[in-house]
């Protein structure tokens, strides 16, 4: 009996040591896992890629900016601040829109818009006419005034259409019209078309996004100039005539 118990003892001793030198191995293992790994890390960090030092100072200047606004907005003087700079540019951007839609052409609405009054009054468009010339910028009023004739007229006339386009609106007119790209693209393709096809026929339309245009440079960029410019001022002392 004392044999076997001594033998028993020894063995679940053995077990015990086992237990506890498997232990220590992994004990060991987490413990070079961790080294290696912090050692991958501050080789990561201390060479990191271009983006990510990008995002990383972009996310510190971030904080510091958010550390000041804290530091500043003890009675909420920055929000109040902020909150007032949007409400501006709100303001704004709605009085842009509603004077786009004031300076539509009057076929869109508005036809008691300020330029439309010039151009029906003779005085008062003699003087615009005046000041454009002026300023090297009649060519624009000339043909806003052939393609309503155009468009009253006949507006399926190849051939005045054509003349339309050679004289304004084509890369090579003497008369060149100073608007953007996008509204003239259109009018010259169809130039092209109707050159080519003897049978085509002008389609509706043709000059509605250059017509547009038009009367947002002449009301825009023509008519505030024209308000404080000496032609106004002769047409309201009454010097401006209209024999001419």
């Amino acid at each position: 009996k004392r044999k076997r118990k001594r033998k028993n003892n020894n063995k679940e001793q053995q077990r015990k040591r086992e237990r506890e030198d498997f232990l220590c191995w992994l004990v060991l293992r987490k413990r070079k896992t961790k080294r290696i790994n912090n050692k991958k890390n501050k080789n990561n960090k201390s060479n990191p890629p271009r983006k990510e030092r990008g995002e990383r100072e972009k996310a510190r200047e971030r904080e510091r900016k958010r550390k000041k606004e804290k530091r500043e907005d003890l009675f909420g003087l920055v929000t109040d601040h902020k909150r007032e700079k949007e409400r501006e540019r709100k303001r704004e951007r709605e009085k842009e829109q509603t004077y786009m839609l004031r300076m539509a052409p009057p076929d869109l609405g508005y036809p008691d818009c300020p330029l439309s009054t010039i151009l029906n009054d003779p005085r008062q468009r003699r003087a615009f006419t005046l000041f454009l010339d002026r300023r090297m910028m009649s060519e624009h009023l000339e043909l806003w005034d052939e393609i309503i004739n155009f468009e009253q007229t006949n507006p399926k006339n190849k051939k005045e259409f054509l003349r339309i386009c050679t004289m304004f609106l084509e890369e090579d007119s003497y008369n060149l019209v100073n608007l953007p790209y996008t509204a003239l693209q259109f009018v010259r393709l169809v130039s092209k078309e109707v050159k080519k096809d003897n049978q085509s026929e002008v389609p509706e339309g043709a000059f509605a996004a250059v017509k547009k245009e038009l009367w947002i440079f002449l009301g825009m960029s023509c008519l505030p100039g024209f308000k404080t410019s000496e032609q106004y001022q002769d047409y309201l002392q009454g010097r401006i005539d209209t024999s001419e």
